[in-house]
This record gives structure tokens, sequence and C-alpha cells, in this order.
């Protein structure tokens, strides 16, 4: 991700089409495009994408973008908007210390 960008942004244009600083690398779920305002295949290949876009760990990425959709991307009004990049790489730390948390807790059981 480039150092100066702080936030992820995604706008509609007029003619229906969204704008946006998160590249398009991968498609998991949607040929057609990113979308964002509901659960689907859009909005799920948006925040795929984008969480790749700020961790350079793949396996974080595919283990959190779901997760990243319902919470973050599924949320944004149908016209777009912003997350700030720094809210999500905290919502991701705690995520994976919660997680580590958790499987410490199954090991001593």
């Amino acid at each position: 991700m480039k150092t100066h960008e702080k936030n992820i942004y995604i706008k509609r244009l007029k003619s229906g089409h969204l704008v946006t600083n998160v590249p398009h690398k991968v498609i998991s779920h949607s040929p057609g495009g990113f979308e964002i305002g509901y659960n689907g295949c859009g909005p799920a290949d948006f925040a795929l994408n984008a969480l790749l876009m700020i961790t350079t760990k793949e396996k974080i990425a595919w283990r959190y973008y779901q997760e990243f959709k319902r919470k973050w991307v599924a949320q944004l009004p149908p016209e777009g908007g912003s997350i700030k990049v720094s809210t999500v790489r905290q919502w991701l730390y705690r995520r994976i210390r919660n997680a580590r948390q958790e499987q410490q807790k199954g090991e001593t059981i």
C-alpha cells in the first residue's frame, strides 16, 4: 500500500461505475467487479482486495475478508464512502489477538 494512503475510498459515479483506490488484483467471487452496501459477491471481492492492499500477509486477508465485508463494506452507502486504514489495521490486530488468545485457551484445556 502506498504510505500516503490514509483511507480506503470508493465512490459511485453518476454512470453507476465505482472508482476506488483499491486495486482489483484478485477475483474470487465477482467477475463483474466491486460493489458495496450489501453482503454479496461484489462487496466480498472489494473487502478481500482492500485487506490485501492493507496487509502484506495474504493469509490474514483471506481469513478476515468476509468479516470485514459484513462489518465495513456492507455498511457503506450506495454512493460510496471511505474507511480509515488505521481503523482497519486496529480492527485486524484485535481479531488476530483474539484468535491467538482463543487458540491458547484451547491448548491449555
